[in-house]
């Protein structure tokens, strides 16, 4: 087993691949990780894998945010809206099974609306710093259809 690959976007951000056992959940632990959004589906852990992250996390202190999102789809707004929520607070760690293209559209929605940067920067930033990011371009315009939303709702609660 070899080590997590991963990339650490920010102070509070890192993303990667899905992590598949206990030393993985250290790794990010030792990062200072304090939630983990996960983005797999359960079809896409070996037998017994599932389970053994589960434990690892919560004898780490880590908290799981579970938010499943089929391979290749679109991220869909509340799915963006609660990753937007678990990584308000501590360092997050998202990742989907590859650390390539759903978890490259959710980072790339967190550093966008984190720091109000446009979509398109904070795919230039987050491409700078983990060239194997690949998001789908129908992934990367579902996370601009959010960020318009999420505006227009900011705007209209005030």
């Amino acid at each position: 087993m070899g080590r997590l690959e991963y990339t650490r976007l920010n102070d509070s951000l890192l993303a990667g691949r899905m992590p598949f056992s206990a030393l993985h959940v250290d790794a990010l632990r030792a990062e200072g990780v304090t939630a983990v959004i996960n983005l797999c589906e359960d079809r896409e852990y070996w037998d017994g894998e599932r389970d053994a992250i589960a434990d690892a996390c919560a004898r780490a202190g880590i908290a799981e945010i579970r938010l499943p999102v089929i391979d290749g789809g679109t991220v869909p707004a509340d799915v963006l809206d609660r990753a937007l929520e678990a990584a308000a607070d501590g360092v997050a760690y998202v990742h989907c099974r590859g650390g390539r293209e759903r978890s490259a559209a959710v980072a790339i929605a967190l550093l966008a609306a984190q720091s109000g940067s446009t979509v398109d920067e904070a795919h230039d930033r987050a491409l700078a710093l983990r060239p194997g990011f690949r998001p789908l371009p129908w992934q990367v315009e579902g996370v601009r259809s959010w960020l318009r939303e999420r505006s227009a709702r900011r705007i209209l609660e005030q």
